[in-house]
């Protein structure tokens, strides 16, 4: 990371950016108001702003929950942009598909943090504004390359904090990962049963989003046969609790 990245201070502001754009990617975490605000569906207040031939987006780190009530930005202990940079970097090492990561930028008030990430603008549809319309054997083929992702991403040590539809972007009819926000990484690969509970994850975004389950089915094709093995096994445990409560009701 250090060779591909600078390390700078601006004022009151500390970040790292790519080296071949860093002073414009700097310019545009330090000081958002040269930026334009952008419409985002599912991934926050975003920010776009021009970098040599391309676009980026900057996503501030905010708060949410009723967290967000108290304490806006600021995260107490935690350099979270920084640790984002780090596992996005882990991703773009073992060859993920994820959009380029650009720079970080962070704010340290005694022990609390406050910043922002910049990325590549990729300016496509996630996952759930691009399956409407398509064809039950692009949708398939789709979610099975998802699957196979998410298994690449599990495998290289990498665990997704948010795994869900809108955090899949589907540029030039390839699936990519964005927001690692929270994600980790670990030399070896995670459990089962976490990776498990990424899958469900992903699941109940497919299902709060008004997706057909035969969805999940082929992402889990994709993801490995023991996938499809494990689901089953929760789903019909889940269904077999919700039975039996169903009848201590009555």
């Amino acid at each position: 990371m250090e060779t591909d990245y600078i390390t700078f201070t601006n004022g009151e502001w500390e970040g790292r950016a790519l080296v071949s754009f860093a002073s414009a990617i700097e310019e545009a975490l330090v000081h958002p108001a040269v930026c334009t605000p952008m419409h985002s569906d599912g991934r926050g207040h975003l920010l776009q702003f021009e970098y040599g031939d391309g676009a980026g987006l900057i996503r501030p780190y905010l708060r949410g929950g009723v967290v967000r009530y108290f304490s806006k930005d600021r995260y107490y202990g935690e350099n979270r942009p920084l640790a984002e940079l780090e596992v996005h970097c882990r991703a773009q090492a073992m060859g993920l598909a994820v959009p380029l990561v650009l720079g970080v930028v962070w704010r340290r008030t005694g022990a609390w943090y406050s910043g922002s990430i910049a990325t590549e603008d990729l300016a496509c549809p996630n996952l759930h504004q691009w399956l409407p319309g398509k064809s039950e054997a692009d949708e398939v083929a789709m979610m099975k390359a998802c699957g196979a992702l998410i298994r690449a991403m599990h495998d290289g040590g990498i665990w997704h904090a948010d795994l869900q539809i809108k955090n899949v972007l589907v540029h030039e009819g390839v699936p990519k990962l964005i927001d690692f926000d929270g994600a980790q990484w670990q030399e070896v690969p995670w459990s089962k049963g976490q990776c498990m509970r990424n899958l469900l994850r992903f699941r109940r975004s497919l299902e709060k989003n008004g997706h057909d389950d035969v969805l999940f089915d082929a992402l889990c094709v994709g993801y490995g046969a023991e996938a499809g093995v494990v689901m089953r096994g929760v789903y019909g445990l889940k269904g077999r609790i919700s039975d039996w409560m169903q009848g201590r009701k009555k």
